[in-house]
């Protein structure tokens, strides 16, 4: 079971996206890289993952000054109500206890992928 916000545990992710077809045509179109961050834990290096027509690219360690175009950052405990299913994502997003950085109007014309993704995110078995 990998760690939260390691590059072992974007991988799993990535398993389960290509697993998922609905996934993949909600997103498809839809090229992007997304940043991840724990605000509160200096030692978690954050990771960037790109998106490539609706499907998991690369993903990699991302240095502290690169900027994607969405760019998610929240405490470690609100990264793990969300992935716990203890949260409503919009509702955490919304209220800012998960910051989201980028083009919000080209996420919401999308809004039925991304939340998706998220339900992806919640599918991934973590290691506190």
């Amino acid at each position: 079971m990998p760690k939260w916000c390691t590059v072992e545990w974007f991988e799993e992710l990535k398993k389960h996206w290509l697993e998922d077809e609905e996934a993949q045509k909600l997103l498809k179109g839809v090229t992007t890289i997304h940043t991840y961050r724990v605000v509160d834990k200096p030692d978690i290096t954050p990771i960037s993952f790109s998106i490539v027509d609706g499907k998991p690219g690369e993903i990699d360690l991302a240095k502290p000054e690169f900027v994607g175009d969405y760019n998610f950052e929240a405490t470690w405990e609100n990264w793990k109500k969300l992935l716990q299913g203890e949260v409503d994502p919009v509702k955490t997003i919304m209220s800012g206890r998960i910051k989201l950085k980028g083009h919000l109007l080209s996420l919401l014309k999308r809004l039925k992928g991304f939340l998706r993704l998220l339900s992806l995110l919640k599918s991934v078995k973590t290691e506190w």
